[in-house]
């Protein structure tokens, strides 16, 4: 098993679970869209900026988690993470190996996406209903307390709050307000921000990738046993020529 992966928690009792999830959610990412034999999706990006702890869920984990939901909606929040989270890793386990998931056979890309974040919606919707059972005003209190902080916390407003998100978010408050119990706005919610994701990368992709000027190299001093320094700018520019590298170039001539 991956090292990384072992730390993906699926215990709502673990301490800071769902920023150790949040990490283990760009991970698999990363790792799908590394594999030559996975079928790739953007579906765990997005999962890694709902559980982003900057706005996202993983702000439960934090010293605000106090002035950001009450501990009954934290509590099912919580709860709720803990299931979807079994489910995510089971999916990306399958998707990794090549294997399809259940529900999304002959999907890929946009698709797959979509059908990914309709299969977990549907999955919150049964655990919230198994959560609170036949106690109607319970989920009344309890989900219209994490509505009101949907709407009105600047906590989980702020503009640090993944970009992605926040573009998903914003849309979806126009015109309506934020209602956690509605499957179809949240399924909506969730498909907006796989789209994002996927614009997002395909910019980057298609950036075209600026040529550095190629810079005089300075030739050694004449002095016995000091060639090292030569030797190191004709090493740097030899390199990848990206800014990072040229950066550190300039730093050690400037020093030199």
């Amino acid at each position: 098993m991956r090292r990384w992966l072992s730390t993906f928690s699926q215990s709502p009792d673990t301490l800071r679970e769902i920023q150790a999830n949040h990490r283990c959610y760009a991970a698999m990412h990363a790792e799908l869209h590394a594999s030559l034999r996975g079928i790739r999706c953007n579906f765990f990006a997005a999962a890694a900026c709902v559980t982003h702890p900057r706005g996202g869920l993983g702000v439960l984990d934090g010293a605000w988690a106090p002035a950001v939901i009450d501990p009954q909606g934290a509590a099912f929040l919580r709860h709720v993470h803990g299931v979807l989270a079994a489910l995510n890793r089971g999916w990306f386990e399958r998707l990794l190996a090549g294997v399809e998931v259940e529900g999304c056979a002959g999907l890929r890309g946009r698709g797959l996406d979509h059908a990914l974040v309709a299969l977990e919606q549907s999955a919150f919707s049964r655990v919230m209903q198994a959560y609170f059972g036949e106690d109607a005003a319970r989920q009344a209190r309890v989900m219209g307390g994490i509505n009101l902080a949907l709407r009105r916390n600047p906590l989980l407003r702020i503009p640090l709050m993944p970009r992605s998100l926040r573009v998903a978010l914003r849309v979806a408050r126009r015109g309506r307000q934020l209602d956690l119990c509605d499957e179809a706005q949240r399924c909506a919610i969730g498909q907006m921000l796989v789209d994002i994701i996927a614009a997002e990368a395909a910019a980057r992709s298609n950036r075209p990738v600026a040529r550095q000027v190629p810079r005089p190299m300075l030739q050694p001093e004449k002095r016995s046993g000091d060639l090292s320094c030569a030797c190191r700018i004709v090493s740097c520019q030899a390199g990848r020529g990206d800014d990072a590298t040229s950066a550190a170039c300039d730093a050690r001539m400037r020093s030199w």
